[in-house]
């Protein structure tokens, strides 16, 4: 299965790749195409959608694989009132924790969920680390110990 089909097969509704996605939104402030987004990757990525931010959106941050530094302007926050917000994660208490997680395995439940995961023991890591270097990797490794 194609990556492009294995992201349509979880439910994606459009698929913009990586470099067409980044080549074609290298200004201060793009179009006004999203009103939400959650950001995994950070690095350019991160710099390429708060430019194309609609009016009042809002952006999760929560990853840094693409690396922790992004550039932006102050246009896409005084011209288009855009929020980036950072998700927090280590800080949340237990209880606030176990609704969410509770929620997951309920009313969140994500279909496909065997597709994205991937059992690694040691051996299989550093392969692993080099996808995700390279850009390569899709959906999540478990390590067994």
């Amino acid at each position: 299965m194609s990556k492009k089909d294995f992201l349509l097969d979880l439910g994606a509704s459009k698929i913009i790749e990586r470099d067409e996605f980044i080549n074609g939104t290298r200004h201060p402030l793009n179009k006004g195409l999203y009103n939400g987004a959650i950001d995994v990757v950070g690095g350019d990525i991160l710099s390429c959608i708060i430019a194309s931010m609609d009016y009042n959106g809002i952006i999760a941050a929560c990853g840094n694989a693409g690396g922790p530094k992004f550039e932006s302007t102050v246009f896409p926050f005084i011209l288009r009132g855009n929020h980036l917000i950072g998700i927090d994660s280590a800080n949340c208490l237990i209880e606030r924790r176990k609704i969410v997680w509770e929620r997951f395995s309920k009313d969140w439940k994500l279909n496909g969920l065997d597709k994205i995961c991937k059992t690694v023991d040691l051996d299989g890591v550093i392969p692993e680390i080099a996808k995700i270097l390279k850009g390569k990797q899709t959906g999540r490794i478990l390590l067994e110990l």
